[in-house]
């Protein structure tokens, strides 16, 4: 299983007309980041699932949103 996060952390950073970026990342990300620790494995599917619901969320509102 991998790591439990206490935290998720969503991104999302806009440049004039470019599309947005969107960074996903759990609080502690920093102990295995770019290391021989940091493999595909160590994400959970709880985690992707907590992201996928909250870039889900996100998007939606975005798009209904006319004004930024």
């Amino acid at each position: 299983m991998g790591i439990q996060p206490k935290e998720t952390f969503i991104f999302i950073a806009y440049k004039g007309n470019e599309a947005p970026r969107v960074k996903v990342y759990w609080e502690g990300w920093e102990a295995t980041s770019r290391t021989v620790a940091d493999q595909l494995e160590s994400i959970s599917v709880e985690n992707l699932e907590e992201a996928g619901r909250v870039i889900s969320l996100s998007l939606m509102i975005m798009g209904r949103e006319t004004e930024y």
